[in-house]
């Protein structure tokens, strides 16, 4: 649901025929084969499928951090009524930060400089640099085995390409927390799934 949530920001589909996010239907896939892979005694493709299953995890999260970031930036602004999500970001950055290190540390750097040195001081001009955040991530993720499609565009803006598109803004770039709130109980749901396919 987190994909599905940040794509209805910006009208670039990436959900399935389902209406489900299409990473949230490719990480049950993969869990589905690595059953049958742990069934069948099949350690070099398990293995190959865990770390599909790792890759495909990451999305969320950093769907996460360029949605706090967007709009924390639209706080700082003043442009929402928003309370912006300064501690989610803060939380959520700090779950990808290791991952983005080890592929790009200057992105890791840049991220940590908007997302996580200024906290919790709210006011610091260095939280509204959303762009700061989707270029770092960009350009982490060429480095590592995430696909970047399933992360998808948010306000304008393609996490690929960094490319800015404006028709794809809508007026209303701003949603409660509450709502991108909800996209984690999906998540944790998703792991759950996990533990009692693979157990």
């Amino acid at each position: 649901k987190a994909a599905y949530e940040m794509i209805w920001l910006t009208g670039v589909q990436t959900c399935a025929a389902t209406n489900n996010a299409q990473v949230n239907e490719h990480i049950i896939s993969l869990f589905y084969a690595g059953q049958g892979e742990v069934e069948a005694g099949a350690c070099g493709s398990l293995s190959k499928t865990v770390n599909k299953i790792d890759a495909a995890l990451l999305v969320p999260l950093i769907q996460g951090v360029i949605f706090a970031s967007l709009e924390n930036e639209l706080y700082f602004e003043a442009r929402t009524t928003s309370e912006g999500l300064f501690p989610e970001g803060y939380v959520l950055s700090q779950s990808i930060l290791p991952i983005i290190n080890d592929a790009l540390p200057s992105a890791a750097k840049d991220i940590q400089s908007v997302m996580v040195d200024g906290f919790p001081n709210q006011t610091s001009p260095a939280a509204a640099n959303h762009m700061k955040v989707i270029l770092a991530i960009r350009d982490a993720l060429r480095y590592t085995a995430v696909d970047c499609d399933q992360v998808g565009s948010i306000a304008g803006v393609n996490v690929c390409t960094g490319a800015f598109d404006a028709s794809e803004v809508r007026k209303s770039t701003s949603r409660s927390a509450s709502l991108f709130l909800s996209a984690f109980p999906t998540l944790a749901a998703t792991t759950a799934l996990a533990l009692v396919i693979l157990r």
